[in-house]
């Protein structure tokens, strides 16, 4: 489990906005990619040639597709996890701050309840294992 100093410095650097921007580069070059991909699909669909060599160029740009979207996906989920790091880190700032005295902090959280997943509190389980809810 990470603390909130561990956290607060692997994103001392990034603030929200530049990890939006970086987000949203991220995001253009996928769009791009998947563009571009389609366009060679479709020119391979269109294009007068044997089947066997559509099938082999059409298992090649796969392959490329997967590999040029695979850097890209990795960094989008990189930054995703730093800006949702960096939004948790500065709603424990903010509860902190918001807390004063001696003891503060033992009462109820700021942050949401967590619910339990609606399967489990279903009115249609009838009493089944797991049921939180009486039937």
């Amino acid at each position: 489990m990470l603390t909130l100093a561990a956290v607060q410095s692997s994103c001392a650097f990034a603030s929200p906005d530049h990890l939006d921007r970086a987000i949203q580069r991220e995001l253009a070059a996928l769009a791009t990619i998947e563009a571009d991909h389609c366009s060679a699909c479709r020119w391979l669909d269109e294009w007068c040639a044997p089947k066997a060599v559509k099938e082999d160029l059409a298992c090649r740009l796969e392959a490329r597709h997967r590999t040029e979207r695979e850097v890209h996906v990795l960094r989008l989920a990189d930054l995703h996890q730093k800006r949702m790091l960096l939004t948790m880190s500065e709603a424990v700032e903010h509860t902190d701050a918001d807390s004063s005295g001696f003891g503060a902090g033992q009462g109820r959280s700021k942050l949401p309840t967590l619910l339990p997943p609606v399967w489990m509190v279903s009115r249609s389980d009838h009493g089944r294992a797991g049921s939180t809810v009486p039937a």
